[in-house]
């Protein structure tokens, strides 16, 4: 009777004091029960979650989620509990982050104004976010007093305690495409009042966040970290840690990383790179009859690996890698093999070819 009635009162005072935070749990079709994730319970509260796990409240699951059973079940139902926590607790929330962000905004465009002394570039920075809050970046401005147009895209990111900032897939997006025009500003609330403080400004922060050891990067929330030069990894958080929290950061750094690969493959995909070749002049003959030799030996292959069947797409394609037009493929080819000494360029070929082999010998 103890216990039943220790546990019933455990799981109110868990749910009152915020211990868990219910805006957290969601519901599972596949086991047809809520899910606490990992975030449900903080590290600092381990002790209570512990508690919970070991009168059955909640139990632990392979992917180190866990599954919440009837007792609380029944507890976070109450709509009383859902409507004062959930909804009153999640506007107060949003209204204080959206008024630290409202600060950080207006403190990076002070800090841009006084960073620029050319004055007519200092009227033209803007604060777009006002207006579009969808663009990927909160403001634009100029790398420099020298600067012939807008080169300067600012995502502004203010944060309390530790460095760390939330990134949204459509800003990763953005930050890929402008590339070095493309800038964080990481304001701490807690000193924008403080004289001659600067925020951490990062230039193109998908190779220099993401593609950095230096950040802490958490896919499941978008949440990125700055590690500690004192070991962030070691000291803050592995060490304090309970043995299921140690196995639960683990495989949500190996999930963030898998997530953090991929993203890095859809932005290099996104943007090929430029071609920076071309061919020397006067020899667009000699390309045309080199294709055509090659084509004639096979060595051409479509998507599905079958042999090429017109030699005149192979041409346009292979042209226009080297910035050559070959639409008149015929014409090109027929005036090529009219040269005189048509056959020269293999000859030249063979040539290197045996001087190359001569060297390594």
């Amino acid at each position: 009777m103890f216990t039943s009635w220790f546990v019933e009162r455990f799981v109110e005072f868990a749910l009152d004091s915020g211990i868990i935070n219910i805006d957290t749990i969601t519901y599972s079709i596949e086991h047809d029960a809520f899910i606490m994730s990992s975030n449900t319970i903080k590290s600092r509260h381990a002790c209570y979650r512990n508690v919970l796990t070991d009168y059955q409240v909640i139990t632990l699951m392979a992917d180190a989620r866990y599954l919440v059973n009837e007792l609380l079940d029944n507890a976070i139902k109450k709509p009383a509990r859902h409507h004062a926590i959930s909804e009153k607790q999640l506007l107060h929330n949003l209204q204080l982050k959206r008024e630290q962000g409202e600060r950080g905004e207006l403190f990076v465009m002070d800090y841009e104004r006084r960073r620029l002394t050319n004055n007519s570039l200092r009227e033209r920075i803007k604060r777009i976010s006002i207006i579009d809050v969808t663009s990927g970046f909160d403001i634009i401005s100029f790398n420099s007093d020298e600067s012939t147009q807008l080169d300067r895209f600012i995502e502004v990111k203010t944060y309390k305690g530790s460095e760390h900032f939330h990134w949204s897939q459509k800003e990763i997006e953005k930050a890929g495409l402008m590339g070095d025009s493309y800038f964080l500003y990481l304001v701490d609330d807690d000193c924008i009042d403080k004289e001659d403080y600067e925020p951490t400004i990062i230039q193109n922060p998908v190779k220099n966040v993401l593609q950095s050891e230096d950040w802490l990067k958490n896919p499941d929330s978008l949440q990125i970290e700055r590690v500690q030069n004192d070991g962030y990894h070691s000291t803050t958080i592995i060490s304090d840690l309970h043995e299921s929290e140690k196995r639960e950061l683990r495989e949500t750094i190996l999930r963030k990383d898998g997530e953090i690969n991929r993203m890095k493959q859809e932005l290099e995909n996104a943007a090929p790179p430029q071609n920076t070749y071309h061919l020397a002049p006067n020899m667009k003959g000699h390309m045309a009859k080199l294709i055509a030799s090659m084509y004639d030996n096979g060595m051409f292959l479509k998507e599905d690996n079958t042999p090429a069947s017109n030699v005149e797409d192979v041409a346009r394609s292979l042209g226009a890698a080297f910035g050559e037009d070959f639409r008149n493929w015929r014409q090109t080819l027929g005036a090529a093999i009219e040269q005189k000494n048509s056959l020269a360029i293999f000859d030249d070929l063979q040539q290197k070819i045996r001087e190359r082999k001569q060297k390594k010998l």
